[in-house]
């Protein structure tokens, strides 16, 4: 198997403007396994976008952004309390989420085929500890119980030992029968998004044009809630 990339962003401390920046570094091998905070600066001092304004720092063939951005996700929550008679307002409306977008030329990746996957990371008395990941979206939501601590803290080379529990989660959910709900699970897990960088732009499916740049653009890169 090729070597593992990874792409770590963290923020670092305010600068002497009280304004927070960002560090873009890029780990190889083994060192891209580890919970570490080492491997090649990328981008150093990034300006995290905390308003309107979104700041976009160019490195080279690199774009990165991490900050503020408008919610894209709809809920009607008076709807649903209501024996689903939706009224047609958006409680996420006005809400921002924390975001970051990285745009990585296709020649820093290799030719060989890519499972993409997102981890986040807190630091505890010094030590980063893993407290969530995921790369297909609302995937996390079917590990419940104990299992789902452990789903959150693993990596997608170790998923096969939710197969079961995954399984289970659907079958009672989804209305899946036992042997439907084991197939499901299997082409669910592990929970990579795959990523072909010789295909060109214009042959993506729609769910690996999230993987691009142009409409992590539009949606992460030009607005905010408020």
């Amino acid at each position: 198997m090729p070597s593992p990339i990874s792409h770590t962003a963290c923020a670092s401390r305010p600068s002497e403007e009280g304004k927070l920046t960002a560090t873009l570094r890029r780990v190889e091998g083994i060192q891209a396994a580890r919970t570490g905070d080492g491997g090649q600066a990328i981008v150093e001092g990034a300006p995290v976008s905390m308003g309107q304004e979104a700041r976009v720092t160019d490195a080279g063939d690199y774009r990165f952004f991490a900050g503020w951005r408008s919610d894209p996700f709809f809920f009607d929550t008076q709807g649903a309390l209501n024996n689903l008679q939706f009224t047609g307002d958006d409680f996420f409306a006005d809400k921002d989420v924390c975001s970051i977008a990285i745009e990585v030329p296709n020649s820093e990746l290799g030719r060989q085929n890519l499972g993409l996957w997102a981890r986040t990371l807190h630091d505890v008395g010094g030590k980063w500890i893993q407290a969530d990941r995921g790369a297909r979206p609302q995937q996390a939501v079917f590990l419940t119980g104990a299992e789902n601590a452990d789903y959150l803290a693993g990596e997608p080379a170790d998923d096969a030992r939710f197969v079961a529990v995954f399984a289970h989660s659907l079958q009672h959910a989804g209305g899946y029968t036992p042997q439907d709900a084991t197939l499901v699970a299997r082409r669910l897990l592990p929970d990579i998004l795959p990523y072909d960088p010789k295909r060109p732009a214009s042959s993506l499916t729609m769910a690996e044009h999230s993987l691009t740049m142009p409409s992590m653009s539009s949606s992460l890169f030009s607005q905010t809630g408020r």
